[in-house]
């Protein structure tokens, strides 16, 4: 038998091969949804910033005035993370970032949010692997860290 002959056959068998039936989910078994309350979903997952700046612009600054609003109705504590892409120098990418944490910090406690409710950290600058990507990195991101209530 020759080799194209062998190739053409394993490909055949291989094709009439009976599939491995898929396993179906437990339907009686929690999912994580399940445990999850549709109260405690941040409104704002995160606020975008242009390239190598920390000034708000309109819509961000409308994003974090609904936060405010909501962190006021509201007994959580969140972390503020600050992000920047790392298309230039280093060290300013960095104070950037610092920036624009600072930056949603001061807009949140100006609303009135009590500081203690609010944790904030700044990552290092990131290589984007497309120009969408280094935008998505160019931002202030908000999570839930916890609860006031007992």
């Amino acid at each position: 038998m020759g080799f194209l002959a062998a190739l053409t056959w394993w490909l055949w068998r291989r094709k009439k091969r009976p599939q491995k039936p898929t396993k179906k989910p437990d339907t009686a078994a929690p999912t994580k949804l399940d445990t999850v309350s549709v109260a405690t979903v941040l409104p704002v997952q995160r606020i975008r910033f242009h390239a190598n700046s920390s000034r708000l612009s309109v819509p961000a600054a409308k994003e974090l005035d609904r936060l405010a609003q909501w962190l006021k109705a509201n007994r959580v504590v969140i972390e503020l993370t600050g992000s920047a892409d790392a298309s230039g120098n280093p060290a300013s990418n960095r104070q950037v970032a610092k920036r624009r944490t600072a930056v949603a910090l001061r807009a949140l406690l100006a609303h009135g949010i009590d500081p203690s409710r609010i944790v904030s950290r700044t990552l290092e600058p990131q290589y984007g692997r497309t120009d969408a990507h280094q935008q998505e990195l160019r931002c202030v991101m908000f999570r839930e860290t916890g609860s006031l209530d007992p």
